[in-house]
Parts: C-alpha cells; sequence; structure tokens
C-alpha cells in the first residue's frame, strides 16, 4: 500500500480538469489522520480571517480534493475556527 506522501510525489503539479489546464499550485492539508481500517482523512484547519485573505485557497483546496482526495478514497475535512 503506498503513503500519502508517495501518491502526491507520483502525480504531477498540473491540473488538466475539464479540458481547462490550470496554473501550478502547491497545497498540503495540515495533517492526514491513517486510521486502523486503512481509511486515510486529510485535515484543514483555518480561522476565518485568514481564509478570506488567502483568495486562491479554495481553488487549491478544490484542486486537492479532485486530484488527490476523491481518486485515492480519501476523507477531507476543513475545520473553520471564527
Amino acid at each position: 500500500m503506498k503513503t500519502v506522501q508517495q501518491i502526491m510525489q507520483e502525480t504531477n503539479a498540473q491540473a488538466n480538469i475539464q479540458n481547462f489546464r490550470y496554473m501550478q499550485q502547491h497545497y498540503t492539508p495540515d495533517f492526514f489522520i491513517t486510521y486502523q481500517n486503512g481509511t486515510v482523512e486529510a485535515v484543514e484547519v483555518k480561522s476565518a480571517a485568514v481564509r478570506k485573505l488567502q483568495r486562491d485557497y479554495i481553488y487549491r483546496r478544490r484542486l486537492f480534493i479532485e486530484r488527490f482526495a476523491r481518486p485515492n478514497g480519501w476523507r477531507f475535512t476543513e475545520y473553520i475556527q471564527e
């Protein structure tokens, strides 16, 4: 079984989703949890203020979900702190 790091390294950095080519983006969730049953959960913790300041965050997060989380069956959880 491949590790989270191996899967992310093997996938190239440019996305080609729905025939659109996107600029290279870098995104890593705050941490990964691997449960005993093999389920992987990617967790992101953000404050509401920081999330508003990072305009491209939603785009980078969506690319991560579409390119890594969904194809590998990972859960993605985002906690927004007020």
